[in-house]
């Protein structure tokens, strides 16, 4: 289904109506869209697995994770959450919730390619990672945001190998733009 003009739910055409019957969804919790709109992820939290779907046709393409405790750029999901794809469409970001980390990972075949974090509070560290989403600063370049859902914060990540950017941002927007003019 998709959302018409007036808030009311009605039938798509094509391929969303196809993957809207055909998906078995379980416990979906966060979706992103590829840059050229044409693949959509799903995180199935409690399924430990990220879901792939073409927008083109309507099907499953791939499944991505299996469940594992897991720490840096090992392979394993435990719940994970927020998502976002790279500019290109060939990586996606995870808050891997349950593991404290947030990953890298290749949107075609699943391997992680890079991964941060551990349970705790400080640089490196997370407590129940929720959110992600990939911008392209004017001032900052490229950057990976994560909310930081235990600790209270919002954390920018240097996307190629999720190293520590700016540190900790503060969630108030005036905190965060002065923060980020001190640091640039």
């Amino acid at each position: 289904p998709r959302l018409a003009s007036k808030g009311v739910l009605r039938p798509a055409d094509g391929a969303i109506q196809i993957l809207a019957r055909s998906l078995k969804a379980k416990d979906p919790t966060f979706v992103a869209c590829s840059p050229a709109a044409s693949l959509v992820a799903i995180a199935e939290s409690s399924q430990h697995r990220i879901v792939i779907c073409s927008l083109v046709t309507g099907e499953v393409v791939r499944t991505l994770g299996k469940f594992g405790w897991a720490s840096g750029a090992a392979d394993g999901l435990n719940y994970p959450k927020g998502l976002a794809f790279d500019p290109s469409g060939e990586h996606l970001f995870v808050a891997d919730r349950s593991n404290h980390r947030v990953i890298k990972m290749n949107a075609a075949t699943g391997a992680v390619v890079a991964g941060v974090g551990s349970r705790g509070y400080g640089d490196g560290c997370f407590k129940y990672p929720q959110g992600v989403a990939f911008a392209d600063t004017a001032a900052h370049g490229p950057l990976v945001f994560v909310c930081d859902y235990g600790n209270d914060r919002i954390v920018a990540l240097e996307p190629t190998a999720l190293e520590w950017r700016f540190g900790v941002l503060h969630t108030r927007l005036t905190g965060l733009a002065r923060e980020l003019d001190e640091q640039a």
